[in-house]
């Protein structure tokens, strides 16, 4: 298993929250994900390769919560 912590805009509450974990359990692959409010940062447990991690940013921003460079 491999772990990936993106770190994103826009998460204020816990819906945020919740919507951010609902879209990236719905990828292939996606063992668990948690979300951090305080931190802003999203970290993803998976299997599977490097592609997997485009699929991860593009989620993420069609949800509204595009990754913080």
């Amino acid at each position: 298993m491999k772990t990936e912590v993106i770190k994103v805009k826009n998460i204020h509450c816990g819906g945020c929250k919740r919507n951010i974990e609902t879209a990236i359990l719905q990828i292939d692959g996606v063992q668990s994900v948690s979300a951090d409010i305080e931190t802003h940062q999203v970290t993803i447990a998976y299997n599977g390769n490097e592609e997997i991690l485009q699929e991860f940013r593009e989620t993420l921003e069609e949800w509204g919560f595009p990754e913080d460079k």
